[in-house]
């Protein structure tokens, strides 16, 4: 264990990759006399059915509250991890990503729990997989919050696109369709391209096609995973918020 000073004066303790701090998994309370913001709330509650949702604003300016105040009257289960600079291992970012999520999840995560447990760390292509797997089995909705999400600068974390629709298999209106072209997204007719719309739009934003992933596994045609799509009955959904 190392103990780092630094300029401010305050004291960083490194603990090893193994080893978790359990309050950084507790979401923060949340304090009364608050300001209410019901634009702010209204815009959440428009992307409540989003994949992720991205609260950006300088430091003091109340995103963590944000999303407090929406949470609170959401109805909706959540997790929350409050990430720092040690965070950027991407095996340390998984293990709480894991330990935030097993409570939500039907299966607990076992399969993934057990190779991060494991005396020799399996190749983390594998691991991911395994993951997003599990999480398709999630049956409660589900937010993840990732608080200062910024502190996570390694392009090991940022980019990682799991099961979904695959090619030609995600069929919409019409008008979706040309809405969708209208965006420069992706599709053949009325079927759209999920996995390179998500990738487009990641470039987009500044991540290097070289760093995105994509597992490339089709939740309509593998019968691995549920699809409401195939008729398989109701539907599993989970947010991200990254703060």
């Amino acid at each position: 264990m190392q103990i780092e000073k630094h300029m401010t004066n305050a004291t960083v303790i490194q603990l090893p990759e193994r080893m978790l701090i359990r309050s950084k998994l507790d979401r923060p309370p949340l304090l009364g006399q608050l300001v209410a913001r019901p634009r702010l709330i209204e815009q959440l509650d428009e992307g409540r059915n989003a994949r992720a949702t991205l609260i950006a604003a300088p430091a003091g300016y109340g995103k963590t509250t944000l999303a407090l105040q929406w949470l609170s009257g959401s109805g909706i289960a959540s997790s929350w991890i409050r990430l720092d600079q040690f965070d950027r291992n991407p095996w340390q970012f998984i293990r709480y990503l894991v330990a935030a999520l097993h409570p939500r999840s039907g299966n607990g995560l076992q399969r993934t729990r057990a190779l991060l447990e494991g005396r020799v760390c399996p190749p983390w292509r594998y691991v991911t997989d395994v993951l997003l797997g599990e999480l398709a089995e999630v049956r409660e909705r589900t937010v993840l919050v990732l608080e200062d999400y910024h502190a996570i600068d390694t392009p090991d974390v940022h980019a990682l696109i799991g099961p979904s629709a695959g090619p030609r298999q995600y069929e919409v209106s019409h008008e979706m369709a040309q809405d969708w072209q209208a965006h420069g997204l992706p599709s053949c007719g009325r079927l759209l391209d999920l996995w390179e719309a998500n990738t487009v739009q990641l470039c987009r934003m500044g991540v290097p096609r070289s760093q995105v992933t994509r597992t490339e596994i089709c939740t309509i045609s593998d019968d691995r995973f549920f699809s409401y799509r195939r008729g398989d009955g109701t539907a599993r959904n989970m947010a991200i918020f990254m703060l």
